[in-house]
């Protein structure tokens, strides 16, 4: 870690704004004296980690002291081996023209999210396998997916994305992890049929809702799908996501660029104190550049209630096999509904959204399975 005194102190702050992306405000005078900082070619070591509280530092022609190294290692070193490895993705399919492309370039300009912590996988699968091949549908920069690797320890996983800038990442943090079992593919999961390979599990959290037709995503992941597979959707709620709604029609209004989703943040934080906006500072999300733009500023998202993706997943052919959600959550539901003590009548988690809102704050995860 770095030390003390005043380098220590700003070498925190550059971490902690490189994590961030840069989300905080900035003042005229501030852009004015990064400017002047910037142009002068040679730096102390506290002038250098001021410069990075502001502005990326990995293409700075600098000699970096070793009070600086952990600083370095974070915002040069790791940054440039996430570059060296994009050439070393394998692309498995093309991506198509309109919204996938559209989706790929947001999340190559804003790689969702920069993470730091592994943290656990939660919940179970309701049914267990053994060896199986596992796909992950939409891995963004691979916390999701490297959990998933962990989890089927003797299973092979393949995780793909539209975004090169998000799987190098994710490739990096995967080496990190020793997740050995664990494959990147840059791919758009509508031309994955094409790969000619099936799967007894497919988790796709968060990637079915940035497509035109997210039925027609599930019905792709479906014919994926071994008999008696088990797949995993994550979808957000339309329920949960109402306190978004009024930030979101907001930022109809700005631009995507950095310095336009810094001054979306600012009149956020800067509304009234009864406006709806506001709603958003509750979100975690909010505070980087990354998942604000996921949060708020997204390219396509769709909302779902349950009876909705009840009718998706008869669509498609699947069964409804659970919701993962906490122990807690899961007791408020069995003590409401003691004839479904496993939780599989989404008309019944339904009711219970609608009587606890914020329950699936973030999304909804639904577990299904294909009959064997």
């Amino acid at each position: 870690m770095a030390g003390g005194g005043p380098v220590g102190l700003l070498t925190h702050l550059a971490l902690q704004c490189f994590i961030n992306e840069f989300a905080w405000r900035e003042t005229p005078e501030e852009t004015e004296r990064v400017a002047a900082l910037q142009a002068k070619g040679q730096w102390l070591p506290d002038e250098l980690s001021l410069l990075a509280c502001y502005r990326p530092v990995t293409d700075v022609a600098a000699q970096w002291p070793e009070v600086l190294s952990e600083l370095r290692t974070k915002v040069v070193s790791e940054v440039r081996e996430e570059r060296r490895l994009r050439d070393e993705i394998k692309a498995l399919t093309p991506i198509r023209s309109g919204l996938s492309e559209a989706v790929r370039e947001m999340y190559e300009a804003n790689p969702y999210p920069r993470w730091m912590v592994m943290g656990e996988a939660s919940g179970r699968p309701p049914v267990q396998m053994d060896a199986p091949e596992v796909l992950v549908a939409g891995c963004g920069t691979g916390k999701h997916a490297i959990l998933t690797a962990k989890r089927y320890n003797d299973g092979r996983v393949l995780a793909v994305d539209l975004s090169l800038s998000s799987l190098a990442f994710a490739q990096r943090m995967a080496r990190v992890m020793g997740a050995d079992n664990l494959t990147f593919g840059h791919a758009d999961i509508l031309e994955l049929p094409t790969l000619g390979r099936s799967f007894d599990v497919i988790e796709a959290v968060g990637s079915l809702q940035c497509m035109e037709d997210p039925a027609e995503g599930l019905s792709v992941l479906e014919s994926l799908l071994n008999p008696g597979g088990l797949i995993v959707l994550g979808l957000y709620s339309v329920i949960a996501r109402k306190p978004l709604a009024a930030a979101m029609s907001l930022g109809e209004n700005f631009g995507r660029t950095q310095e336009d989703i810094r001054a979306f943040r600012a009149a956020v934080s800067d509304a009234s104190t009864n406006d709806p906006v506001r709603q958003a500072l509750e979100f975690g999300d909010f505070y980087s550049t990354s998942t604000c733009r996921d949060l708020l500023l997204h390219v396509k998202e769709h909302q779902h209630t349950l009876p909705q993706i009840a009718d998706m997943l008869s669509t498609a052919g699947l069964e409804f096999r659970g919701l993962n959600v906490p122990v807690s959550i899961m007791g408020q539901f069995r003590s409401l509904f003691p004839d479904d003590p496993e939780g599989l009548s989404l008309q019944n988690w339904h009711a219970f959204e609608q009587a606890n809102p914020s329950t699936f704050r973030r999304m909804y995860h639904v577990w299904a399975q294909k009959p064997a």
